[in-house]
């Protein structure tokens, strides 16, 4: 999850150093290196996100809206490839005791 997640966290950077190829592959963005500033920026966004297991997202999720009182969760997976996305729902979905409809 947390090698999946550095595509993302490499674009939310983009902006603060001038990329603009759009979301590259966790390979690439992997080994970017990038500035102490762009890593500081990324590291103060990762409490917002819900990355791990199948288990710790729901944990957590559970935990989230235990805090905020609701029982609706909108989930946002980004990832470079369409099917780890369509996994990531997929295990969410499992995780929960639901199906995706399929």
């Amino acid at each position: 999850a947390h090698f999946l997640a550095s595509s993302r966290n490499l674009n939310k950077a983009a902006q603060h150093l001038g990329l603009t190829e759009g979301l590259l592959s966790p390979e690439e963005a992997s080994a970017y290196r990038l500035p102490q500033s762009a890593q500081q920026y990324i590291d103060s966004l990762k409490p917002a996100y819900v990355d791990g297991t199948p288990e710790q997202v729901k944990s957590r999720l559970v935990e989230l809206a235990g805090r905020y009182g609701t029982s609706d969760i909108g989930i946002v997976t980004t990832c470079y490839a369409y099917e780890a996305r369509e996994q990531s729902y997929r295990l969410i979905a499992e995780a929960f005791g639901t199906s995706q409809g399929q």
